[in-house]
Parts: structure tokens; C-alpha cells; sequence
């Protein structure tokens, strides 16, 4: 285990019961996705470019959308993961 992983471990541990029970979900998640690294497919890669595209023209989702957004999902238990297909983490190159 790596020494930053040690450490944000040791600092969960302090946090209230929830959050800790939300982190050992999240991590659940990722561990039942697998540990390589995810390729995204070529509509992934284009969804990402347009994302980027449109940060750089300052293109951003309104703060009142976003409170909207957070209020309907705040407390929503994790069912799926976030992320899709058999592992955690997301690779651009191809």
C-alpha cells in the first residue's frame, strides 16, 4: 500500500460513521470494477473532447443548476458505480 493511501486511510478513520461508510462503498465500487486501467471507447474519447471544448469557451453548468443537481442526488445510495465497465481507472491515450 502506498504511503498517500496510508495516510487518507488514517485520516477516514477520524471522520463521522457515515462519510466512513460512504468511503468503503466508494471503494467497494471500484474493487468489484477491477483494477486496470479503463480505455475509453472512441464516443468516450469524443464526449471528453467536447467537455474540454466547451471549459475552454467557458462554457459551465449554472451554479443553480448544479445546487438542483446536488439536492436530488445528495443522499442517493450507491447501486452502480459511476464509472463504466470492468475497471476504475480511465486512460485517454489509446
Amino acid at each position: 500500500m502506498s504511503k498517500t493511501i496510508d495516510e487518507v486511510l488514517e485520516r477516514v478513520k477520524s471522520w463521522p460513521q457515515q462519510r466512513q461508510q460512504d468511503a468503503a462503498r466508494v471503494l467497494e465500487a471500484m474493487e468489484h470494477c477491477g483494477t486496470d486501467v479503463y480505455r475509453l471507447s472512441d464516443d468516450e474519447r469524443e464526449m471528453v473532447e467536447v467537455g474540454l471544448e466547451q471549459a475552454k469557451r467557458g462554457e459551465f453548468v449554472s451554479d443553480a443548476d448544479m445546487a438542483a443537481f446536488w439536492n436530488r442526488n445528495r443522499r442517493r445510495e450507491f447501486v452502480t458505480p459511476l464509472w463504466h465497465g470492468p475497471t476504475s481507472t480511465i486512460s485517454t491515450s489509446r
